[in-house]
């Protein structure tokens, strides 16, 4: 299994299985006009609607640079700091990819401040 951790643009990331983490007081990410980039706003938003609770795992067609994306948030995880939900989010994301036979994982930190835990997820 091939681990990345991306601080590119969604619309240049190559990889089967995106992974993002949201929390209410840090954007770790930015999501950019692509398909991907789309479907991360839409995700953000169904979590602030509380359409989702705890995450979110979405596949696209084959055509798709990305294969999948794993969304994570942080809102039911209040015991734990940042940088330990991005941890566990990285170890539940090995997890799916395994599950799913995903070989390529990019967890997504192009946000200025994404990029200081990129530590965590690695």
């Amino acid at each position: 299994m091939k681990i990345s951790l991306s601080t590119q643009s969604p619309s240049s990331l190559a990889a089967d299985l995106a992974v993002a983490v949201l929390d209410s007081g840090v954007n770790l990410f930015e999501a950019d006009d692509s398909r991907l980039g789309q479907a991360l706003r839409r995700a953000q938003e169904g979590f602030r609607q509380e359409k989702y609770r705890r995450e979110l795992f979405q596949t696209f067609d084959d055509s798709e640079n990305v294969k999948a994306l794993l969304v994570f948030s942080t809102s039911l995880s209040k015991s734990f700091d940042l940088a330990e939900n991005v941890k566990i989010a990285a170890a539940k994301a090995l997890s799916y990819a395994a599950d799913y036979g995903l070989s390529r994982v990019a967890f997504l930190l192009n946000h200025p401040e994404g990029a200081r835990h990129a530590g965590n997820a690695g």
